[in-house]
């Protein structure tokens, strides 16, 4: 695998992850059984993460399961219905630092399996 490529790709997961998500897109995505916008500003914030992969690695395979599973981990993690049917206090059913890792560990799994 191309540790270069991986790490820019670690690079732009972050930045598509925290600079290009506003507050709006952060709390709505989390909204997404419970109001018609979670849906399109979570699809939204996926589709980014499609985008910016498909770029940097010129691959749709990869950049289809990174946007894919993004949507699906962030849909989990932040889902405040969810959260609240599970009695979670903390209205997450998982922290921050895991769903990072998750990410990444996709990405990373993405890349050596389908760069080879």
């Amino acid at each position: 695998m191309n540790i270069e490529l991986l790490l820019l790709c670690f690079a732009a997961h972050f930045v598509a992850d925290f600079p290009l998500q506003n507050s709006y897109m952060a709390t709505m995505k989390r909204e997404i059984f419970r109001h018609p916008h979670g849906f399109w500003v979570l699809t939204a914030h996926a589709a980014t993460h499609f985008f910016i992969i498909a770029l940097i690695s010129d691959s749709l395979i990869i950049a289809s399961i990174v946007g894919i599973t993004h949507w699906c981990i962030d849909c989990l993690r932040g889902s405040y219905w969810l959260a609240e049917k599970l009695h979670r206090k903390d209205k997450e059913l998982f922290p921050i630092h895991l769903d990072q890792f998750l990410h990444l560990l996709i990405i990373a799994l993405s890349l050596a399996l389908y760069m080879n």
